[in-house]
C-alpha cells in the first residue's frame, strides 16, 4: 500500500513538471521561419527600421531674453548750505571809536561811547551810536556832517577797542561780585553763576532771580537748565544775578 502511494504521488510530481515545462516553451518567441518571415526578409526589415528616416522633434520654444533693467535715477546730491553769515558787530558802551575826516585833520577824535549809547563827536556833539553796525554808525555820521558842515565828506570810522560790560552775582554763591565781559561776548546763566564760583551748598538753583534794567524781576530754573530741559537764559550787561538761600 505505501508503495502505491508513492507511485501515485511520483506520477503527479512529474506530471506537473511537465505542465511547467510546456508553458515556458510556449512563451518563447518563434523564429521568422515559424511566422511566416523568412530570414531575408526578417533582415531586410530590422534594415528599414535602422535606416528609416528619423523623425526630429522639434526644438523646445526659446523664452525671450529678459529686457535689461533699466538704470536706476541716482539722485543728485543736494546741492550744500551756504553757511550763515557771521552776525555784524554792533556798537556797545565802552569801545573806543576812531573817526577820521579826509583832508579834515583837526576833525580826528577817538572816544568812547557812553553807558547810554552815545557818542560825541566835533562839531556836531552827542549822538546816539549804540546798537549800530560800524557801517551804519558810518553812514549815519556822514548824514550829519554834509547836511551843516562839509560837501561829500570822506568820513572813516571804526572801532579801536572793544569796551568791557558788567553784570554782578549776589547771593549763595561761592565769590559774590561785579564781572566783567568783553562787548560782543556772549554770556549765558550758568556760564555767569560759574564765574563766581558757583552754587553755595545752601543756593537754590530752581528758582534763580534776574535784575534787569526797567523789567519785573526774572525767574529761572538753572536746575533744569543743566539738565538741558530749558533752554539757555542771555545775560545783559547790566543785569543783577541773585542766588536765594535754599529751604530745607
Amino acid at each position: 500500500m505505501i508503495m502505491n502511494q508513492f507511485a501515485t504521488r511520483s506520477r503527479v510530481l512529474l506530471g506537473a513538471s511537465l505542465g511547467v515545462a510546456w508553458l515556458l516553451w510556449a512563451a518563447l518567441p518563434l523564429p521568422a521561419a515559424e511566422r511566416g518571415v523568412s530570414p531575408s526578409d526578417a533582415t531586410a526589415l530590422r534594415r528599414a527600421v535602422n535606416t528609416g528616416p528619423r523623425v526630429q522633434l522639434p526644438d523646445p520654444p526659446q523664452q525671450p531674453a529678459p529686457a535689461p533693467a533699466e538704470p536706476r535715477a541716482t539722485a543728485a546730491p543736494a546741492p550744500a548750505k551756504p553757511a550763515a553769515a557771521s552776525k555784524a558787530y554792533t556798537l556797545s558802551p565802552g569801545d573806543r571809536i576812531e573817526l577820521k575826516i579826509f583832508q579834515h585833520p583837526d576833525m580826528a577824535s577817538s572816544e568812547r561811547i557812553s553807558e547810554e549809547g552815545e557818542l560825541t563827536l566835533p562839531l556836531i556833539g552827542r549822538v546816539h551810536l549804540g546798537g549800530l553796525t560800524e557801517e551804519q554808525a558810518k553812514r549815519l555820521v556822514h548824514e550829519l556832517y554834509e547836511k551843516d558842515y562839509f560837501v561829500n565828506p570822506q568820513i572813516s570810522l571804526s572801532v579801536a577797542d572793544k569796551g568791557k560790560w558788567r553784570f554782578t552775582v549776589s547771593g549763595q554763591v561761592a565769590r559774590a561780585g561785579t564781572y566783567e565781559a568783553n562787548n560782543g561776548e556772549s554770556l549765558d546763566l550758568i556760564e555767569a553763576i560759574t564765574r563766581a564760583g558757583d552754587f553755595t551748598g545752601k543756593g537754590r538753583k530752581t528758582d534763580v532771580q534776574i535784575i534787569r534794567r526797567d523789567l519785573p524781576p526774572i525767574y529761572r530754573n538753572v536746575e533744569e537748565m543743566m539738565r538741558g530741559k530749558e533752554p539757555p537764559f542771555e545775560i545783559k550787561p547790566g543785569d543783577q544775578i541773585f542766588v536765594r538761600e535754599r529751604i530745607i
